[in-house]
């Protein structure tokens, strides 16, 4: 229904922010001079890949899809959000 599309659309955004908040999470550390970040650089550009994927699906009414591919995204996002933690100390 487009009660649904925009429930996932919506949950979608709501990753992109998270990913935006991580990336500047990661440029700070990099400010900082923290080294060995790529594994968090990496988990984050697959986690924006999917995300724009995922809304990509969800415009063509492909929800499961979209659902799937959102719930991978927010797994890396989860393991990109601890690393960052553990970076911080």
């Amino acid at each position: 229904t487009e009660e649904e599309k925009e429930q996932v659309k919506a949950a979608i955004e709501r990753a992109k922010e998270r990913l935006e908040s991580l990336e500047e999470a990661l440029e700070e550390l990099e400010e900082e001079g923290v080294m060995n970040l790529g594994q968090v650089r990496a988990l984050l550009h697959q986690a924006e890949a999917l995300l724009n994927q995922a809304e990509h699906f969800a415009e063509q009414g492909r929800l499961d899809d979209a659902r799937s591919l959102l719930s991978e995204a927010n797994e890396l996002l989860n393991e990109a959000s601890s690393l960052i933690q553990e970076l911080r100390g």
